[in-house]
């Protein structure tokens, strides 16, 4: 069976794509163009993806389809959250799904990915998009028998094949098929994106050079991106990466840096051990950017983020698991009979010799044992470990009860505890249980945090959710 790899940059107009074709174990570039859909209707969508299949992939094949969305379709936000677990996570993300988007949170598709962790906080960049968008397109692929595998933003795409530098806040400058994009970078993920409809085709004056009002446009841009992000106090822009349709003029780069004063480069693909080498100039590669690095996906990366419609996500996630784990069974069989014939030898060669050991330690076992010094030995040992457990319990109770008072005094008077459980004395984990409103609640649980001098204070967001007389729970680990 042919195995493909293709990434679709999602356009109503002019669609690109980049298709990898899996040659042993690495992956060949097949075809790399940009499509026209002549009336921009479903029914040419379908018919030109349609054509497109029927002409270059054999019947039978397997595509791994990755969708690319435009920045433009996309909610991004920078959230920070106190240190939870991954489940907690999702839980909290729809809390702030209407900060950054108009929508509910059952009209969109709403993911996340970890940016930082620092003391007891962690930043994460939450990406959604609108539930119609997906769906529509996934039902249009369907019908050329296309399985979308995963949707994901451009600035994704883009991240997995430029050279961004993880400890360096960057600003990817992107000229798209419809749009052009300004995407902001920190430690890998997106935090912010701005899309204007700037169309460059037919803009070069002689000998190619960008039209000067256009590349003041396109950096007067920038800068206004780089001035908004420091004023939120998110962090300062320390390079620009410039990808896209725009690398067919001269003179974008130089006016951004004389503008703004900062590392200017254009973006350059980067190569991967299970990618061919790619043919064709840097600036065809450049112009293809996206569909690369969304083609690219399964063979770089598993990442985490995930755009199709959950019902679709949880049978593509349950199929790729089945596949990764009978790639894994038939692996670790290969290694297991290669391993069995060694220990094989191996038993036959020892066997011998073990049989000649086993008999020298029983008898040093049983001179040892009938040693007079074992039995005041035992005695010690017994002695030592009754000493011990005395002198750790005192200093254990102590220590409760300078804990009960601390915490009794930090009690707000509008709170009321009925419940305090202490776990085992080695783990030293404690749970509280009470009734209270809810800014009381909150009060309670930042004193503690702050003040009680805990390891770790936790509490779920079910805490929160009834204004008045609301039962919570708190959990302190010391």
């Amino acid at each position: 069976m042919n195995k493909y790899l293709l990434g679709i940059e999602w356009s109503e107009t002019n669609p690109k794509l980049a298709c990898f074709k899996a040659k042993g174990s690495k992956y060949e570039l097949y075809r790399l163009e940009e499509l026209t859909i002549p009336r921009q209707t479903d029914k040419d969508i379908v018919q030109t993806f349609a054509d497109w299949i029927k002409t270059y992939i054999p019947k039978g094949s397997q595509i791994n389809t990755t969708l690319a969305l435009p920045e433009s379709s996309i909610f991004l936000k920078e959230i920070e959250l106190p240190k939870i677990k991954d489940q907690e996570i999702d839980e909290a993300i729809i809390w702030e799904a209407p900060t950054f988007t108009p929508l509910s949170p059952s009209e969109i598709v709403i993911q996340w990915k970890k940016i930082a962790e620092i003391d007891k906080s962690l930043k994460v960049s939450v990406i959604a998009v609108q539930n119609q968008i997906v769906e529509r397109l996934v039902s249009l692929f369907n019908e050329v028998n296309i399985t979308i595998q995963a949707i994901e933003p451009t600035s994704l795409a883009l991240v997995r094949v430029l050279p961004v530098e993880e400890s360096k806040i960057t600003l990817l400058v992107s000229a798209g098929i419809d749009e052009t994009n300004f995407i902001v970078i920190k430690n890998g993920s997106p935090i912010f994106s701005n899309s204007l409809p700037i169309t460059l085709a037919g803009m070069k004056t002689n000998k190619g050079k960008l039209a000067g009002d256009i590349a003041d446009s396109l950096a007067n841009s920038v800068r206004e991106v780089i001035n908004f992000l420091e004023q939120r106090k998110e962090g300062t822009v320390q390079q620009v990466i410039i990808a896209g349709d725009v690398v067919n003029y001269s003179g974008l780069a130089s006016t951004i840096n004389s503008l703004i004063h900062l590392p200017t480069i254009w973006g350059k693909f980067l190569s991967f051990d299970s990618v061919l080498p790619i043919p064709g100039s840097k600036q065809t590669i450049s112009r293809y950017l996206v569909v690369l690095g969304a083609a690219l996906r399964p063979a770089v990366e598993a990442e985490r983020v995930n755009l199709l419609p959950y019902s679709q996500r949880k049978t593509i996630d349950k199929e790729e698991q089945q596949a990764g784990l009978a790639k894994k069974i038939l692996t670790f069989s290969k290694i297991s009979i290669v391993f069995l014939i060694f220990l094989l030898i191996l038993s036959a060669a020892c066997e011998l010799w073990t049989n000649s050991l086993v008999l020298e330690v029983n008898q040093a076992k049983k001179q040892n044992n009938n040693h007079p010094a074992q039995k005041l030995i035992k005695e010690i040992a017994s002695t030592n470990a009754v000493i011990y457990q005395i002198d750790y319990l005192l200093a254990k109770q102590k220590d409760s009860g300078a804990k009960l008072r601390f915490l009794s005094s930090l009690v707000p008077a509008n709170i009321y505890l009925t419940d305090l459980t202490v776990a085992t004395i080695d783990k030293d984990e404690w749970k509280i249980s009470g009734i209270g409103d809810r800014d009381a609640i909150l009060a309670f649980y930042q004193k503690l945090v702050s003040a009680s001098g805990a390891k770790e204070v936790t509490m779920p967001y079910s805490n929160l959710q009834k204004e008045k007389e609301a039962d919570f729970k708190i959990t302190i680990l010391w």
